[in-house]
């Protein structure tokens, strides 16, 4: 990590440094990753200007590749600093590094929270007008002006730089683990002070009635639901198909390294073409493999949103997967997995779900051993074979939120995907959740202080059974927030966790899933702790909630669920997950209302029939040994 002193946040100068952080690792197009990332020596670059009432830091954080020297990268990064200063910044550097902020200011206008969180940021540095004027300001960021704090706060001679060294057993962080110290900078939509009441806030999701708004199209072969808000120039986009996800390889890495090469290259663009259409655009576009289906998700702009469409519909049907690129995702993935090895809480989980579900279940988990033996077995012609085999629009849904026209959006999405053939999506795998006998493992990890415990079992339910919601009641009784059960008496009675919490997970309309218990503790509090924590999780399974328990947890729930869907991002992502399981889009309306027609004896059936401590699954990870 490299380190420069910068000004305070009421400093004019923190708009021209937020443009440079932009342009130096904004993406594919900004110059670290084309001399850095695309060249091997660091699986990713991270720049930060990071915004304080007093004065900050501008940081710059690398995380090598295991053909990059710490000497040779903190050189390079270095060069690309002096050679912006000599060779100068390229126009439409600055062009692209402004269009991604106005992108990301414009959702800070997405919903009541963020609207809320981004005027508090703007008050703690002292500067409440930033909130309204933002884009104003840096609207009127020059190219003199980014030139400008290059050479007077990227000083060579006052640099700090910093490493953390892996010991020789352990290996390099996993791309994506940096965070900033302090905050990054969010930018709001706005104009001049006085016009914020020009905004206005969509109060759409205080009263959960989408079904009378959204609309439902057939977009040919695509199950398009739009949703207007009032929520002015964002569009959130939430879409997937079945097929292309991991259970459909004996193989568990291809499918999710396939979704993540669709970036990389296809017939039309090459991977930089591909990042300039986004980059400039301030579009945030990403693919994913679940378990069954392949899921894309997109925030940007309104006017770019038939640019948005055809880019996705290229990349899902005309992936090219070329081979160099296919050795740097493999670098930077078996990166990321040896460090997972050295996580206690990946670790607890994988193995949690290798004592729940039996191998080939859709949600059995492969060691991390075998799936860095399974990365290095993936070929470029593997990836085109699963492609052509699985990648097709089958129970395609896409879920449009924000500003929008529906009618125009559903031709571009039929004209997109028209005549891409339709897949088997079929898979015949076991789907049902085993009860086992009650056992404890303990995976061993040298030197990790901290322990990750599992507790629980698999959970005879299916998503949408009354039974299942019932059940999940219980589970937010028992450990969902800090003033649960689990919680009042592990964590602040008795002082054995950090933090402890209750989930369902695993279930879908077809599948069923589990409940477990997630607590982090100590070595020298372990053994009391799983006593505790076993003690109350005996206690619920035979008593149940009480009366003042199921009242305050029945507001708690509803008061979360209508919190969850206050961004359009979030808003589309439950619309869709709800259509794909087969309860419809009209389920998101109808969830609150399952949830207040709940009684207690329901909830306390659940429990009695669905928590079995003479089953539970035990699981610790980390240097239990210590005391």
């Amino acid at each position: 990590m490299l380190a420069y002193a910068v000004p305070e946040g009421r400093h004019p100068d923190v708009y021209a440094l937020d443009v440079l952080s932009q342009i130096l690792s904004g993406g594919k197009t900004a110059r670290f990753y084309r001399q850095i990332v695309d060249t091997e020596l660091a699986v990713q670059v991270a720049s930060t200007n990071s915004i304080y009432y007093d004065p900050g830091l501008f940081t710059i954080a690398a995380y090598l590749s295991p053909s990059g020297s710490r000497e040779t990268v903190q050189k390079t990064l270095l060069s690309c600093i002096e050679d912006l200063k000599t060779g100068g910044i390229r126009g439409e550097e600055i062009e692209t590094a402004k269009a991604q902020i106005r992108s990301q200011a414009a959702f800070q206008w997405d919903g009541q929270f963020k609207i809320t969180g981004a005027l508090n940021e703007a008050i703690g540095i002292g500067d409440w007008p930033a909130f309204a004027e933002m884009r104003k300001r840096i609207d009127a960021v020059t190219l003199s002006d980014v030139e400008r704090v290059l050479r007077d706060y990227l000083l060579p001679d006052k640099v700090i730089t910093a490493y953390l060294v892996a010991a020789a057993s352990e290996s390099p962080a996993a791309a994506g683990a940096y965070e900033a110290p302090g905050h990054d900078r969010q930018k709001p939509e706005a104009g001049p002070a006085a016009d914020l009441e020009h905004f206005s806030v969509d109060k759409s999701t205080e009263q959960t009635q989408f079904v009378d708004k959204a609309q439902l199209h057939q977009a040919g072969p695509v199950r398009l639901i739009t949703l207007k808000t009032k929520i002015r120039d964002v569009v959130a986009l939430s879409g997937s198909f079945l097929g292309g996800g991991d259970a459909y390889s004996k193989n568990p890495l291809l499918a999710s390294v396939t979704a993540g090469m669709l970036e990389m290259g296809t017939q039309k663009f090459d991977k930089y073409a591909i990042a300039e259409l986004l980059e400039s655009r301030g579009i945030d576009l990403n693919f994913e493999a679940g378990s069954e289906r392949v899921e894309f998700k997109a925030s940007l702009l309104k006017q770019d949103l038939p640019t948005a469409v055809g880019l996705i519909a290229e990349q899902l049907r005309n992936p090219v997967f070329p081979e160099e690129e296919l050795k740097k995702i493999k670098t930077q993935l078996d990166t990321t997995l040896r460090h997972q090895m050295t996580d206690t809480e990946i670790i607890a989980m994988g193995e949690f779900a290798r004592q729940v579900y039996p191998a080939g279940h859709i949600n059995y988990e492969h060691t991390l051993q075998e799936q860095l033996e399974a990365l290095h077995a993936i070929s470029a012609e593997g990836l085109r074979r699963f492609h052509r085999d699985h990648y097709g629009p089958q129970d395609m849904v896409v879920v449009a939120v924000g500003d929008i026209d529906a009618q125009e959006l559903a031709k571009s999405v039929e004209k997109a995907f028209a005549g891409w053939p339709v897949k088997s999506g079929a898979l015949e795998v076991p789907r049902t959740a085993a009860l086992r006998p009650a056992a404890k493992k303990i995976v061993p990890v040298p030197e990790k202080r901290n322990l990750d415990v599992y507790f629980g079992h698999g959970l005879p339910l299916k998503y949408g059974q009354r039974e299942y919601f019932a059940m999940s009641f219980a589970s937010f009784i028992l450990g969902g927030d800090f003033i649960a059960r689990l919680s009042n008496r592990v964590r602040d009675e008795k002082g054995l966790t950090y933090s402890i919490y209750s989930t369902l997970d695993g279930a879908t309309d077809e599948t069923e899933g589990h409940w477990d218990v997630h607590m982090i503790t100590t070595p020298r509090l372990l053994d009391q702790a799983i006593s505790e924590t076993s003690s109350v999780i005996g206690d619920y399974a035979l008593n149940g909630a009480t009366a003042q328990e199921f009242k305050r947890m029945k507001t708690t729930i509803a008061g979360k669920y209508k919190v969850s869907l206050g961004t359009t991002r979030a808003l589309a992502g439950q619309i869709r997950r709800v259509e794909e399981m087969g309860q419809g889009y009209g389920f998101v309306d109808e969830f609150p209302r399952i949830i207040e027609s709940l009684t207690l004896d329901e909830v306390n059936e659940a429990v009695r029939k669905n928590i079995q401590p003479e089953k539970l699954q035990i699981v610790i990870a980390g240097d239990a040994d210590k005391t």
